[in-house]
Order: structure tokens, then C-alpha cells, then sequence
């Protein structure tokens, strides 16, 4: 059944008929096929001949039969470039090793969404913009509705760093705005005063939070600004985490430590040795506890226990070791690397960019503990 919600509504609007002119076709109501399409209940069985006989086309195509046997071939065809012990991001870790077979699967499956989406993020990653602009135009000519928010983000960063900017700013305009988001927007609409309701508020919560990283460094990369200016923002922003998750920082220690990376590199930019060893020492010490948290399963699932997200639930597909990547980035670290992706150039404890720190004991012992922790 896993098709059948989409070939449902692509195939009624295909023909034009709304959900009440295809409810009276079979005796059902309007309501029944609007829970069929939202994929929260399905037609019973003996509905399938009948339904399909109106799309003129066969039960195994309206279940999507021949689409889910092209889904598990393909998804063989990438799992065979897996070893054992790679991961759920090995792909965006090895892009070069996916992008020829990804393009291969193509030439057989053109419209196959999965397969476009993949090579737009081995793109992304790779900087190959130019060429992730086309699939995600595709995407949107496929599937304009359940994925057109998500694709049109990604097609407005590409337009944006190809220098199309009318294109990318009127792509921008087609998104919704945070005012009238789902999460914002369902909170509101919660009419009760219980669980239902804060669950609801706790998911626009996690939602706006998520977006203060690009807020925040967004910000920061802005030249208007001083330099005092952006360490104080980051600085801040550090705060607000705090507030928000308390001391269950859980993956968001990766965030933490990674600000107090920059704040040290902003404070190197002005000659502030001080203030860029403590941002250092800080930032090892979050480096090192989100090492040990995934050595003990802790930061991989769990839940939050901050009184603003008491009780959800969280998983990171991140495993790599974040001492290293501080340390010295190399390609073990590109999941961290494609974190980091809109943030301006990294610079690892041991290049270059530290020699007027590096005679400093303090540093010197930031570049130990990481180590220590590799």
C-alpha cells in the first residue's frame, strides 16, 4: 500500500475530478478519500477492481507494484557500495564513489525522485551546484506539492550560489513564511489546554530552534556587523541552547562546540588571545563529552528532559568523532563537514591559521585533550 495514496490523488487529479466527483463515482464519501490520500486509511480490498477501472489502469499500478520492485532494486544497487561498517551518511561522506552509479541509475529510472534527490545532495556537497539545478526543477515538475517546499529550498540555495539571484529570490517568495508554518499554525489551531496542546507547541519549538543555527551564523557572516558584534551573537546564541535544553544538550553539543570554534577564530581576527584560548578550552570540553555520550549510546537516541522539550525524543545519524574533526578535518569527517557547509572556511587546530597561538601552554593542551580524544 505504500504507493497507494499517491497514485490515488496524482491519478484523480490526472483526470481532473475532485475528491467529491470521485467519491460519487464509487458510492463513498469525500471524507473517505481525503483520508485515503493523506495515506490514514486505505480502500478496502474489494474496492481495488473498481478503482482501478475508473483510472483505467491495473490493481498492481494503482498499488505501485512495479515502483516498489524499482525501489528495492535501486536501493540494492547502492547498498552494494556500503561495507560493513559504513554508516547512514556514507554516502554524503563519499560522494564521488555514489554520484557515477547514481547518474547510471538514471539513465534507467529519469524521473525517479529518490534517485535525483541523492545527487543533488552529492552535488551540494561537492559544490556542483550547476548541475543539482536541473534535478530539483525535475523534482518539481514530478511531485509539486508533497515535496515543493523542501526542493524549493534546495533550488533557491543553488540559484543564489550560481549568482541567479532574481531566480533564487523569486523561488524564495514561493516558500511559506515562518508566520504560517505547520508547526506555528497547529499550535495555534490546538483548542485544548492539555497534553495534545504543549505536544503541539513543543514541536513549533524544535522547529524555530532549528532554524537559530542559520539565524545565528547567518548573521555572523554578515559584514555590517563588528567582530565584537558576532562573537557577542554566538556567544548568545550558546545561552539560548542552554535555556532550551538545559544541561540535556544531548547532539546539540556538536552546535556548542562548533560556535565556540568560531568565536576563537573571531577573536584571533582582532588580536584577542585571551578570549580565544577560553573559547577553545570551552569548546574542547564540549568536544570531548559529545565523543563519550557516543561511545555510550547516549547521543545517538534518547530523549530531552529541558522543561521547554521534557520528553521528546531525538536521534542522530551522526557517529564521527568530533575531537577529530576539530582537530585536523580530513575525509573521515565530512558529515560534520556538510554541517558546517554555509559557515564560511574551517580551520582545524592544526593548521596555520593558530600560529600566533600555538607557544601558548593553554593552547597547546586544547590540541592534547583533542587528541587524547581521536
Amino acid at each position: 500500500m505504500l504507493y497507494l495514496a499517491e497514485n490515488i490523488r496524482r491519478l484523480r487529479r490526472a483526470r481532473d475530478l475532485t475528491q467529491e466527483e470521485f467519491a460519487r463515482k464509487i458510492n463513498i464519501s469525500a471524507k473517505s478519500v481525503s483520508k485515503w490520500e493523506r495515506g490514514d486509511g486505505y480502500p478496502d480490498i474489494e474496492l481495488l477492481p473498481a478503482l482501478a477501472a475508473i483510472f483505467e489502469c491495473s490493481v498492481d499500478d494503482l498499488l505501485g507494484m512495479d515502483k516498489l520492485r524499482d525501489e528495492q532494486l535501486i536501493s540494492n544497487r547502492i547498498n552494494e557500495l556500503q561495507g560493513e561498517n559504513d554508516g547512514p551518511f556514507d554516502m554524503f561522506k563519499n560522494p564521488d564513489k555514489y554520484i557515477p552509479v547514481l547518474r547510471d541509475l538514471r539513465r534507467t529510472y529519469p524521473n525517479n525522485i529518490n534517485i535525483m534527490s541523492n545527487l543533488v545532495e552529492c552535488y551540494r556537497l561537492k559544490e556542483i551546484y550547476a548541475e543539482a539545478i536541473p534535478l530539483l526543477e525535475r523534482i518539481l515538475e514530478l511531485d509539486p506539492i508533497d515535496g515543493g517546499a523542501n526542493y524549493r529550498a534546495r533550488l533557491t540555495y543553488c540559484y543564489a550560489f550560481t549568482g541567479r539571484v532574481e531566480d533564487a529570490r523569486e523561488m524564495s517568495y514561493k516558500l511559506t513564511s515562518i508566520g504560517h508554518s505547520t508547526e506555528l499554525v497547529w499550535g495555534r489551531a490546538m483548542k485544548g489546554k492539555g497534553k495534545d496542546e504543549f505536544e503541539a507547541w513543543q514541536n513549533a519549538a524544535l522547529r524555530l530552534e532549528s532554524g537559530f543555527d542559520d539565524v545565528f551564523n547567518g548573521m555572523v557572516l554578515c559584514d555590517y556587523l563588528t567582530t565584537e558584534k558576532k562573537i557577542a551573537l554566538l556567544e548568545q546564541y550558546n545561552m539560548l541552547i542552554g535555556v532550551l535544553y538545559g544541561m540535556n544538550y544531548a547532539y546539540k553539543l556538536y552546535y556548542i562546540a562548533d560556535n565556540c570554534h568560531r568565536i576563537a577564530e573571531l577573536a584571533v581576527e582582532i588580536g584577542d588571545t585571551s578570549k580565544a584560548l577560553d573559547a577553545l578550552e570551552e569548546m574542547a570540553e564540549y568536544a570531548v563529552m559529545y565523543d563519550k555520550g557516543i561511545e555510550k549510546g547516549e547521543i545517538l537516541h534518547g530523549a530531552f528532559t529541558s522543561p521547554v522539550f521534557d520528553g521528546v525524543t531525538y536521534n542522530n545519524g551522526i557517529q564521527d568523532n568530533l575531537s577529530r574533526y576539530l582537530l585536523h578535518d580530513d575525509e573521515e569527517n565530512s558529515a560534520f563537514r556538510l554541517l558546517h557547509t554555509s559557515k564560511g572556511v574551517f580551520h582545524p587546530i592544526e593548521s596555520n591559521y593558530w600560529d600566533t597561538l600555538k607557544t601558548q601552554p593553554r593552547f597547546q593542551a586544547v590540541a592534547d585533550k583533542l587528541s587524547t580524544n581521536t
